[in-house]
């Protein structure tokens, strides 16, 4: 859950820093690297998880 609550208080706080001319109405996020951070944050936690969920379903299904 720390990994969800991290990632929902970054995108709560995010900034961008302006309005640029094209297709896109801002500029990236301010934040962008600490957003993606948090992705490769979730990647472990799912890999550590993975097994214990799979056990579960196993178990649930026999």
């Amino acid at each position: 859950m720390q990994v969800v609550k991290e990632l929902a208080d970054t995108l709560a706080e995010h900034t961008r820093s302006g309005i640029i001319a094209g297709p896109d109405s801002t500029k990236v996020s301010n934040q962008t690297s600490a957003i993606t951070g948090h992705g490769s944050g979730s990647i472990g936690l799912k890999e550590r998880l993975e097994p214990t969920t799979l056990y579960t379903v196993k178990v649930r299904n026999i």
